[in-house]
């Protein structure tokens, strides 16, 4: 067994009520408390540190843990929250023949906007000397790919030679990184083959069942199980020697694993990127 546990001191996110908004980080270095000039070298030699004095059965990764952008789900909920009928009635459908939402929608263009500003924080970050990812995961839902894709295709591109769609990148999906699974039809999983063929670029591993087997229509998914996903889904991550990895999933997955690291709770906006200092230790 293994324990993970939320390493503080390195990020404005770190803090129970950060002085910094989600876009604001993107301007000042992710949130980065350290303002020096050299402030990205030192960070990462802050990091290998840490590795280098780990007790036995210890090891850290920092994880650049992201929400995807605005998906034409987050569109209808809120029109429909606003009328008091999204949770008793419209999140069980897919569309009001407006809007479609499920199952697993894409990105809005807003939510394609928000992508792209990831995108150039990354890119100016890039010349900066930030740690760049050497791994990079998903959902296998869709508006999670898209962000994915969005965000990075330029830092692919353009900084690792690679194909903007991350062909020669070898981003992962990984199962327990989806949204909590209730009755919301935008959190049913499309057909693994389905997914994989508009998206061939991702790996979709043997694990990941061909039918979606978390999703049901009547039964909401239990927070404890989210816990456990949360672990498990650190414990895939745990499988790479990479010490830098992207991450990009979902609102409630992403609460769910700041409880399992003692990471403060906070807002989570579409496109947020929260990043964190990760230690696991063998129990």
């Amino acid at each position: 067994m293994y324990k993970y546990e939320h390493i503080p001191g390195f990020f404005h996110q770190d803090i129970l009520a950060p002085l910094i908004s989600g876009e604001a980080a993107l301007e000042q270095s992710f949130g980065l408390l350290d303002e020096s000039p050299q402030h990205w070298q030192l960070f990462k030699n802050k990091i290998a540190e840490l590795d280098e004095k780990a007790e036995d059965g210890a090891s850290y990764k920092v994880i650049w843990l992201g929400r995807h952008g605005q998906g034409f789900h987050n569109v209808a909920a809120a029109k429909y929250q606003a009328l008091g009928t999204w949770e008793n009635k419209w999140s069980f459908e897919t569309t009001d023949g407006e809007i479609t939402w499920g199952p697993d929608p894409v990105l809005t263009p807003l939510g394609e906007s928000q992508a792209r500003a990831l995108s150039k924080a990354w890119l100016n970050a890039s010349k900066n000397g930030i740690p760049l990812p050497t791994r990079w995961f998903v959902s296998p839902l869709q508006r999670t790919i898209q962000t994915c894709q969005i965000t990075w295709g330029d830092v692919w591109e353009k900084v690792l030679s690679k194909g903007r769609d991350g062909a020669g990148v070898g981003v992962r999906a990984i199962e327990d990184l989806r949204e909590k699974a209730w009755a919301d039809t935008a959190n049913h999983r499309r057909t693994k083959s389905e997914v994989s063929r508009d998206y061939p670029t991702v790996i979709f591993p043997e694990s990941i069942p061909e039918e979606d087997m978390l999703w049901h229509p009547k039964v909401s998914e239990e927070d404890e199980h989210v816990r456990d996903r949360a672990k498990s889904w650190l414990g895939t991550v745990w499988e790479y020697d990479d010490t830098f990895v992207s991450c990009t999933a979902h609102g409630d997955i992403m609460r769910a694993t700041f409880e399992v690291i003692n990471h403060p709770l906070c807002p989570i906006e579409t496109a947020e990127l929260i990043p964190i200092v990760v230690k696991r230790t063998k129990i």
